[in-house]
């Protein structure tokens, strides 16, 4: 992948320093930090990424309490 769209204007190296780390079996994996993820499905605009965003707003908002 070489851009996603909404992020466009971000340099790599910014998303790469926000992204999310997870370890699986040793083995680093990135993973878009939250923020981005947002602005990205909101860009793109697709019923898939519009329903994706209602359940992650849910879903942090019940992370926040």
């Amino acid at each position: 992948m070489t851009s996603v769209k909404g992020l466009e204007n971000q340099p790599f190296v910014v998303l790469l320093e926000k992204a999310n780390i997870i370890d699986i079996d040793g083995i680093p994996v990135f993973f878009i930090d939250y923020d981005n993820l947002i602005i990205s499905k909101k860009a793109a605009n697709r019923l898939k990424d519009q329903l994706d965003i209602e359940e992650l707003e849910k879903l942090n908002n019940k992370n926040i309490y």
